[in-house]
């Protein structure tokens, strides 16, 4: 990790077409300590959203939806006041992270023998 960060990594994986392989990916992005409300629900609106905008690409969607829940947790962050325990996100501070949603974390497929 570059300067000490810590890394998390996301993995999801996706089978849509029945008779073809599970593709599993993998993305890596900075941890923000803290604990956010509202990450799960904005991870799955977003996903659905670029599901549609991206005509089923999962590994598009998933990378887009991975980084506009990032930049929204590290918007959130840096709200100061000791929000970071139990924070609920700053939506609406965020809303051009939706309005032009930008790829930040592009999903890796990973080699993996799942059958």
């Amino acid at each position: 990790p570059k300067n000490n960060v810590k890394m998390l990594k996301v993995l999801a994986s996706s089978n849509a077409e029945s008779g073809k392989k599970q593709i599993v990916y993998k993305i890596e992005i900075p941890k923000i300590e803290g604990s956010f409300t509202g990450c799960g629900d904005l991870f799955t609106a977003c996903l659905l959203g670029f599901m549609h905008l991206f005509e089923n690409d999962f590994k598009e969607a998933v990378s887009y939806a991975v980084s506009c829940v990032f930049k929204v947790i590290e918007r959130t962050s840096l709200c100061g006041d000791d929000l970071r325990n139990n924070c609920e996100l700053r939506l609406i501070e965020c809303r051009d992270v939706f309005i032009q949603p930008q790829n930040i974390f592009e999903a890796q497929v990973l080699n993996l023998n799942l059958d």
